[in-house]
C-alpha cells in the first residue's frame, strides 16, 4: 500500500514514559513530513517483547503497509546481526520500504546492497555497546553481592614472608629464584620488592 506507513517502537530498559512519548511523536512527524499516512502503530509494552513485531511482520507479509518507520536499529531488533539482516531482507523482499528516523542510511529507498555496508557498520557498534552495557551491569550486580572485583589484595602473611626472605637472602638471590623458592608468582614478588625500593 503505497503512501501508508506503520510505526514500530520497542522501548529499552532505561527509557521513561517521557522519552518514549517524545520518540513516538517524532516518528509521527517524520511520516507526516514524508506524506505518509500512518495506518498502524506497533508498540511493544516492554523491552525485549516481540509480540507487536510479529504482528507487524504478518502485516508486511500481507502487504498491508507500504513503509515501516522505526526510531533506530536497536529499537527494531535486539536479536543480533544475522536476525536483524534477515528481518530487513524479508521486509525488502515483500516490496515494503523501511526507514530509521535517526539512522537515515538505514533505508531501502536506495540500493539494498549499499544499505548492507552501512548496516553492518551499525551492527558492529551496536554489539560493542551491548557487550559494554552487559559488562557494566554484571560488575554492578557483583558489587551489590559483595564480590571482590579485580585481583584480590595480597595476603599480609605472604607479604611479610617475601620481605623477610629478601632480607635474609640479600641481593644474592634473583627475583625469579626468590619467587621459585617461596612458590609464589614472580610478578607478586617483584611488586612487593618494588614497594620496598621506594
Amino acid at each position: 500500500m503505497a503512501g501508508t506507513a506503520a510505526i514500530y517502537f520497542m522501548p529499552l530498559k532505561e527509557d521513561d514514559a517521557g522519552e518514549m512519548d517524545k520518540q513516538l511523536a517524532k516518528m509521527r512527524e517524520y511520516c507526516a513530513g514524508q506524506g505518509l499516512n500512518v495506518v498502524g502503530e506497533y508498540k511493544e509494552e516492554e523491552a525485549g517483547s516481540r509480540q507487536e513485531f510479529n504482528r507487524l511482520m504478518e502485516d508486511v507479509r500481507r502487504r498491508r503497509v507500504g513503509t515501516i518507520v522505526f526510531w533506530s536499529l536497536d529499537r527494531f531488533s535486539r536479536e543480533g546481526p544475522r536476525k536483524a539482516v534477515a528481518h530487513l531482507e524479508k521486509i525488502d523482499s515483500c516490496g515494503v520500504k523501511f526507514q530509521s528516523c535517526t539512522e537515515l542510511y538505514l533505508s531501502n529507498f536506495r540500493s539494498f546492497g549499499t544499505l548492507m555496508i552501512k548496516l553492518l557498520e551499525t551492527l558492529e557498534r551496536q554489539i560493542a555497546v551491548s557487550i559494554s552495557n552487559r559488562t557494566i551491569e554484571g560488575l554492578e550486580v557483583a558489587k551489590k553481592q559483595g564480590k571482590q572485583l579485580g585481583r584480590p589484595p595480597l595476603n599480609e602473611k605472604n607479604k611479610t614472608k617475601i620481605i623477610e626472605a629478601h632480607k635474609a637472602e640479600g641481593t644474592e638471590l634473583s627475583i625469579g629464584k626468590l619467587a621459585e623458592k617461596l612458590k609464589m608468582p614472580k610478578s607478586t614478588v617483584h611488586k612487593i620488592l618494588k614497594t620496598l625500593a621506594k
